[in-house]
């Protein structure tokens, strides 16, 4: 199992990230989206 947690990012003062948790199950397929063109 792939666990992250609570994980924040800045670029200056803007910020990209918030407190944002995720957790992947081995077999499970998971996907990480946002708006388009952010990544």
């Amino acid at each position: 199992m792939l666990e992250v947690a609570s994980v924040s990012l800045h670029y200056g003062a803007a910020v990209a990230l918030r407190g944002v948790s995720i957790s992947a199950t081995p077999g499970a397929v998971t996907c990480v989206m946002g708006r388009n063109g952010v990544g």
